[in-house]
């Protein structure tokens, strides 16, 4: 049994499809002031990825995930990009990934990849910030 923070992984996982039962989630980042939009979704696999939206405004609208590997800073990497929206998943080498489990993993529950996007929301903010 995978045990973190004396809840087993798999009790984790129930507890979050519990709170969280669909699928997918959409929110304005208005907590960090960006007001960007923000979505999580669970992938195939049963993972979260987390995604921002961008306005075509930002100076960043039309780059990709490739040009802001060294400038976002987010959980694994940034793994999409595709008109404005920029996003990272949690099936990376030591997450727990509910369709093939294996032990010493770290799940991310819905609430760390909100966390998780928000702070992406920020950076890309601050990067708007220096460009205006």
């Amino acid at each position: 049994m995978i045990t973190v923070k004396n809840r087993s992984i798999t009790d984790l996982v129930d507890y979050d499809l519990k709170k969280w039962p669909n699928n997918e989630y959409s929110f304005t980042s208005y907590e960090d002031n960006t007001g960007y939009q923000c979505n999580i979704k669970r992938n195939i696999a049963g993972v979260w990825c987390g995604y921002v939206t961008l306005p075509e405004s930002h100076p960043y609208y039309t780059s990709n995930k490739d040009d802001l590997k060294h400038i976002i800073s987010v959980h694994g990497k940034l793994s999409y990009s595709n008109s404005g929206t920029f996003g990272f998943d949690c099936a990376c080498k030591n997450d727990y990934v509910p369709k093939n489990p294996k032990s010493n993993c770290k799940y991310w529950t819905a609430e760390m990849v909100k966390k998780e996007v928000i702070n992406m929301a920020q950076q890309f903010e601050e990067l708007a910030d220096i460009y205006s």
